[in-house]
């Protein structure tokens, strides 16, 4: 699996042999959907002062209408996307729940 496509970094002698980022995102974006994934690899810029290697991907979600992602294909199609949006009170009722049912379980090593 070809595992990164790394962005030009920005050194001395290197501005024939740089393109804009967005050509890279077009690149990745050229080879989804026509390949398998394991072909397409990881389009990354290495970051400088040992900030690391970052993934540039194209941006997919293109919004949200309620409970639902709207999300472009590879292709362009659009298509909606289940994703509820718990609320602070859903999501502080589901933590405790799930506390509630670990504490609840007895441990096999523990009689």
């Amino acid at each position: 699996k070809p595992y990164y496509l790394f962005h030009c970094d920005p050194i001395s002698g290197s501005a024939h042999l740089r393109t804009p980022v967005e050509k890279g995102i077009e690149i990745i974006q050229g080879l989804r959907g026509h390949t398998t994934g394991y072909a397409v690899p990881h389009y990354a810029i290495d970051l400088a002062g040992a900030g690391g290697k970052v993934a540039l991907v194209p941006d997919y979600i293109v919004g949200r209408e309620g409970d639902e992602l709207i999300v472009r294909n590879y292709a362009g199609g659009l298509f909606r996307y289940p994703d509820r949006v718990m609320t602070a009170a859903a999501s502080e009722h589901a933590l405790e729940n799930s506390e509630r049912a670990s504490d609840s379980l007895e441990s096999p090593l523990n009689p």
